[in-house]
């Protein structure tokens, strides 16, 4: 039964117990008949304010698993980012370093290649240090246009002539 119709034999019974009193009669089955009935709203209610509470407690919890749910992904991409980061540091110190050697290789080359000419009187060529750095940054400007889609600009590095074919 629903409150309505519990509303609606309540008035009733209540015209009815009204009508007993007035023709001196014993109201008392249909004052036991209201009680009930009023103890039938009150039990509707309280499973009403039940179902309620319920609702909330399942969103609440339904809040709290995708809260969670999206703290567990920040923190996976967290450490997944400084472990990328990491990596990356540790590759760019490799590659400076090598970098570095191979143009101290290719300076020594060319001094070795100009003994050479001058021992033999041949004419052969050294390497054009310059020339191969030029080359090379043109290269690391393409590898930063894959990370930050513009091959003459990186965070707060601008190069200029970066789009520069090799």
């Amino acid at each position: 039964m629903d409150s309505e119709t519990i509303e609606t034999q309540l008035e009733s019974l209540h015209r009815e117990r009204g009508r007993l009193a007035l023709a001196g009669k014993d109201p008392s089955k249909v004052t036991a008949e209201i009680m009930r009935l009023h103890q039938d709203m009150a039990t509707l209610l309280d499973a009403e304010n039940a179902k309620a509470e319920q609702s909330r407690e399942a969103q609440a919890k339904a809040f709290d698993e995708q809260v969670a749910a999206l703290e567990r992904d920040i923190t996976h991409h967290r450490d997944a980012r400084a472990k990328a980061k990491a990596t990356a540091d540790k590759l760019l110190s490799d590659w400076a370093g090598l970098m570095k050697l191979a143009y101290q290789n290719a300076a020594q080359e060319s001094k070795a290649v100009g003994k050479l000419n001058e021992l033999t009187g041949r004419k052969q060529s050294g390497v054009n240090v310059p020339m191969l750095q030029r080359q090379d940054s043109l290269l690391l400007c393409e590898h930063l246009r894959q990370v930050s889609g513009n091959a003459g600009r990186y965070g707060i590095i601008e190069i200029k002539n970066a789009t520069k074919t090799l």
